[in-house]
């Protein structure tokens, strides 16, 4: 985090700050910057697939690209849920298939994730299925009043990581902490509350796998206190594995806090041929990369309706669902190297970084939770 003489600012998907160096692994320009609120993708419908989604009644846009990340309309609109439809293969061409079961019938199930953004909007229809397994409340000694999304950044991308028809583990437990305010930005405190109180609950349930998704982050400043990027290391050492996005300034991912931290799991944006997103960050503080642009998930504007929308932010929690699901077949705690190994193994197939995938079409990664489950990994 930042010194007192910094800005005492962090942002999501488009609000992220530049600048900075990596000298030991530690930041995350959250998702920021240059993205715009995420950023709201310019993504035609495909009116009869979006229908066909559980839970959906209708598409509402998601608005205009801003900055210099803008996303230039493509030849053709993307699938809706494409990135569903990657991180369930190894290679491309997509083949049409957006489920993400396969070995993973857990679906996550017994997995408690932690959301810190701008808060969720409980009631949309891609929530109705968890039930009291979604909690939603404010970081503690904020001065939010309670945890709903007056941005919709937050709602979007715990639709990505749990959504009835648009999330990769639906049946995880989710605890959205409201960090961030109705215009995706917010001061570190709250953050570093929210990551403390991951912490906590791990420490609290020792027999529960904890993961906690940041897309959201600040500038790195060169000899002043990173305070995220030590809230993150506790954490870690509590048990909780920390995805956070890489950011969208088109630069060094080092620059950023909390995702040049050591022990978190850094992500990047990939497009859906498979190429690193041109407004994504990039370089060693990179550990995965993952579907970020065009992504379809829940509007908090709409209770029954989509969005879509672009950046690091989008990329992070398609990670955090596919950790989700391996936890899930494990029952069991994993270190954050052995959930990195997992979710790629190790393989570099994007853009030069390891693509995180849950392929229901290679048996090896049932043998993997096997292997893990027994310390193999």
């Amino acid at each position: 985090m930042l010194a007192a003489t910094c800005p005492a600012r962090v942002a999501a998907a488009g609000r992220a700050a530049r600048g900075g160096n990596r000298s030991d692994r530690g930041g995350d320009g959250g998702d920021g910057g240059s993205d715009g609120d995420g950023v709201a993708a310019a993504v035609p419908p495909a009116a009869d697939a979006i229908a066909a989604i559980p839970g959906v009644e209708g598409w509402a846009p998601g608005g205009s690209v801003h900055g210099s990340a803008a996303v230039h309309s493509p030849p053709a609109a993307p699938p809706p849920l494409w990135g569903l439809d990657r991180v369930n293969q190894a290679a491309l061409p997509l083949d049409g298939d957006a489920s993400t079961r396969g070995c993973y019938p857990a679906a996550g199930a017994g997995v408690h994730v932690f959301v810190l953004d701008t808060g969720v909007a409980s009631a949309h229809a891609q929530f109705a299925h968890l039930g009291d397994r979604l909690t939603a409340v404010a970081a503690a000694g904020s001065a939010f009043p309670d945890g709903s999304d007056a941005d919709g950044h937050g709602t979007h991308v715990i639709g990505t990581i749990a959504g009835l028809g648009t999330g990769v583990a639906p049946r995880v437990n989710v605890t959205s902490i409201k960090v961030l305010d109705g215009t995706a930005a917010g001061i570190p405190a709250d953050v570093v509350a929210g990551v403390e109180a991951a912490a906590a609950y791990a420490v609290a349930h020792p027999s529960v796998p904890v993961l906690l998704s940041a897309s959201l982050g600040g500038p790195r400043t060169a000899g002043a206190p990173d305070l995220l990027a030590t809230a993150v290391e506790r954490a870690a050492a509590a048990g909780v594995v920390t995805i956070t996005a890489a950011g969208n300034e088109g630069g060094d991912a080092c620059g950023t806090t909390p995702g040049a931290a050591r022990r978190v799991i850094n992500v990047a944006n990939a497009d859906r041929h498979d190429a690193l997103a041109p407004s994504s960050n990039a370089g060693v503080c990179v550990d995965v990369i993952a579907p970020g642009t065009g992504i379809v998930s829940a509007d908090a504007a709409h209770l029954s309706g989509l969005t879509g929308k672009t950046g690091t932010s989008m990329a992070a929690p398609h990670v955090t669902g596919v950790a989700a699901l391996v936890l899930g077949e494990v029952g069991r705690r994993l270190s954050r190297e052995q959930v990195l190994w997992a979710v790629t193994w190790g393989r570099v197939t994007v853009a030069g970084y390891p693509l995180a995938y849950a392929s229901p079409d290679l048996p090896g990664l049932c043998a993997a939770a096997a292997a893990a489950a027994t310390g193999g990994a």
